[in-house]
């Protein structure tokens, strides 16, 4: 896959003295990446701009005592939807977690830390930047007209939404545009949705796509057979919006973390 843009990463220092900072500043440097290193107690942080980045943010730096500082920085991270790479000793780094949300957070380090260790991740934590800033593609298939619509309307705001009443239907509509993942209704007339699955998981153009099944039914005994099938997931359909669309967003950002 290729990198993202112009193998930029940004660097959070309160002070730019660390030496831990200067020398993570100086390997990404050695391996070609251009860095954006700010000095936090010399910038307006609201400044900066908003594209997009992994931000690595030195934890050891901040405590209660640069309280509002940190803030600002958490508020930079939120509103723009950085993802960020902590660093630092534990008790520093559990510190700075409690203001930025785990959902940015792309990965911890500890110290002891190998900073040509966290280099050579670089260009993985760009791919997942990149991965991530590409709208993705949801086909979503179920007989049931007004389930269709009602979750095309919830997604189409952050994804592409293709609809299949029928997996007849499902299959034209991959033969068009393939899709990053399907949300397949576990019972439908015709060929039902785990017949579905196993015609997919058959055929070399299709048996990589991944698929979460949607059930009405939390029964024992449905759930044991949906697993056996090996799906990505499965979701009730009686599950509130925002559990639903908070799982498949969940989803993307952990098969991107896998799989880039």
């Amino acid at each position: 896959m290729q990198t993202y843009g112009l193998r930029r990463v940004v660097i959070l220092s309160e002070n730019g003295g660390n030496f831990f900072a200067q020398s993570l500043r100086n390997t990404f440097i050695k391996n070609a990446f251009e860095v954006e290193f700010y000095k936090l107690m010399d910038t307006d942080i609201k400044d900066l701009r908003s594209e997009r980045k992994v931000v690595f943010i030195i934890a050891d730096e901040f405590n209660e005592n640069n309280l509002p500082m940190l803030k600002d920085v958490a508020a930079y991270v939120i509103a723009n939807s950085h993802r960020v790479v902590l660093l630092g000793g534990t008790d520093e780094v559990d510190f700075v977690k409690r203001f930025i949300p785990a959902s940015l957070i792309m990965d911890i380090y500890y110290k002891p830390i190998d900073v040509k260790a966290v280099a050579e991740k670089g260009d993985k934590y760009l791919n997942i930047l990149d991965y991530e800033s590409k709208k993705k593609t949801i086909l979503v298939v179920d007989d049931n007209g007004m389930m269709l619509r009602t979750i095309s309307k919830w997604f189409e705001d952050k994804y592409n939404v293709m609809v299949a009443n029928s997996a007849q239907k499902a299959q034209e509509a991959i033969e068009n545009t393939r899709p990053n993942l399907i949300l397949l209704d576990y019972e439908m007339p015709g060929i039902s949705g785990t017949e579905y699955l196993k015609l997919l998981r058959c055929q070399r153009d299709t048996k990589d796509i991944p698929v979460i099944f949607l059930t009405s039914k939390d029964d024992g005994e449905i759930v044991k057979k949906v697993v056996a099938l090996k799906p990505e997931g499965y979701l009730l359909k009686n599950l509130p919006k925002e559990v639903i669309i908070g799982k498949v967003d969940k989803f993307f950002n952990d098969y991107a973390e896998k799989n880039l």
